[in-house]
C-alpha cells in the first residue's frame, strides 16, 4: 500500500512539474516553482490518495508553503544525498502535521499568491507550531474550483 501511495503521489506530483520529490518515512515532500502548481497537485494527489486510503480507514494531511530555502548535497563522508533545508520547509511540515485526514492547508504566502486561481477555501484559522513564537495563519481548501 505504501508503495502505491507514493507510486500516484510521484506521478501526480511531476506531471504538475515538481522540481523535486522525497520520500521520507510514509511523507512526500514536493518542490514547486510556483504556488498554483502545488495547490493543483496537491488538489489532485488528495483526491488520488484519497480513494486508496479511505477504504482502509486511514488519511492524509497536506500542508503548502511557499518561500525561499536552501538546497545543495548534504551529508558525511560515506552517504551523501541532494535536499532542500531551511524555514520554509520545517514551516511546510509543521502546517502539514496540523492538517486533518484528506485536507489541505495552506499558508498565508500561498493563499496570496494563489488568489487570482478559482479555489475554495475554509475559514482562516490560527495555529501554533514549534519553532514559531506567533500562530500562523492557514486556509483549509475545500475545492479546486468555487462551483465544484
Amino acid at each position: 500500500m505504501l508503495n502505491k501511495y507514493f507510486s500516484i503521489s510521484e506521478s501526480i506530483l511531476y506531471d504538475y512539474d515538481a522540481l523535486k520529490v522525497k520520500f521520507t518515512g510514509d511523507e512526500v515532500l514536493a518542490v514547486f516553482t510556483e504556488a498554483g502548481s502545488a495547490l493543483h497537485a496537491a488538489v489532485k494527489v488528495r483526491k488520488k490518495i484519497s480513494d486508496l486510503l479511505n477504504p482502509l480507514d486511514i488519511g492524509v494531511g497536506i500542508g503548502l508553503n511557499e518561500g525561499s530555502l536552501m538546497e545543495g548535497i548534504i551529508g558525511a563522508e560515506n552517504i551523501r544525498y541532494y535536499d532542500v533545508i531551511g524555514d520554509t520547509v520545517n514551516t511546510g511540515k509543521r502546517i502539514e502535521g496540523n492538517a486533518g485526514s484528506n485536507e489541505i492547508l495552506i499558508s498565508d504566502s500561498v493563499f496570496d499568491s494563489i488568489q487570482s486561481a478559482k479555489f475554495c477555501f475554509g475559514k482562516k484559522r490560527e495555529i501554533l507550531v514549534k519553532g514559531k513564537v506567533e500562530p500562523l495563519s492557514v486556509y483549509p481548501v475545500l475545492s479546486k474550483h468555487v462551483h465544484d
